[in-house]
């Protein structure tokens, strides 16, 4: 496979496969792919943007190509305090976990997720 078959697929408005977009993060993660070229893929996104498979696939292969951290949330107590008045943070957001995704019930359990 081609790295510039895969920019010019891209720039050409084609949708990128799972093999193409994990060849790319590979690319990345070892710097076997020449900067020029990279920012040549960027710029076809950029100008021609990505499906939310080809979003959901770059995210979950860049994700899988560095060290996942685990961590056991029982380790942590006390809340996130915030930066006025030192209250605690609240927050509501689904968090991204290794193997899924993590929604908190309770501002509490979220607090605790985001403390590494």
């Amino acid at each position: 496979m081609l790295f510039t078959d895969i920019i010019r697929r891209k720039r050409d408005g084609g949708v990128l496969s799972d093999e193409e977009i994990q060849f790319f993060v590979d690319g990345l993660a070892d710097e076997s792919l020449p900067a020029e070229q990279v920012s040549a893929l960027a710029m076809a996104i950029f100008l021609n943007s990505m499906s939310f498979d080809e979003a959901a696939t770059l995210t979950l292969a860049m994700a899988r190509s560095g060290t996942i951290l685990e961590w056991d949330p029982n380790e942590f107590d006390g809340p996130v305090m915030g930066p006025v008045e030192h209250e605690p943070v609240e927050f509501g957001l689904p968090i991204p976990k290794g193997d899924g995704w993590l929604i908190p019930e309770h501002a509490d359990i979220a607090h605790k997720s985001l403390m590494l």
